[in-house]
């Protein structure tokens, strides 16, 4: 025959604690949103020509044209407006000094003209 097992079970202790109510509510953000409203920027510039002919530089007039932007940005209203006048460029005719220190070609080596002959003279005359 078996012993009588007479050890009690063992109880799981009992939580007594209660958990804390949050009564905290929630924060509204009342901040505005910020809205900016950019326009795109156009930037227009005329093509630069350069022409050098004999040491000479003539720069044709080049117009450089920017168009105006605005920057509309709302809360809080700020507008900034651009009026920028063209610019011109007006450059005519410069001309670069000319550098007197090359030294002239040298003669390429060919036969001496003959004199001319006599009857040669009278033919042409």
């Amino acid at each position: 025959m078996e012993p009588t097992d007479t050890t009690p079970d063992s109880t799981d202790p009992t939580n007594t604690t209660t958990e804390p109510i949050h009564t905290t509510t929630g924060t509204t953000d009342t901040t505005a949103d910020l809205t900016k409203t950019t326009t795109n920027h156009s930037d227009t510039t005329t093509n630069h020509i350069h022409k050098t002919t004999n040491n000479t530089n003539t720069t044709i007039d080049t117009t450089h044209t920017t168009t105006n932007y605005t920057d509309n940005t709302s809360d809080p209203m700020n507008t900034i407006t651009d009026t920028t006048t063209n610019h011109t460029d007006n450059t005519d005719n410069t001309t670069d000094a000319i550098d007197t220190t090359t030294t002239p070609p040298t003669p390429s080596p060919t036969k001496p003209i003959p004199p001319l002959s006599p009857l040669t003279i009278n033919q042409i005359n």
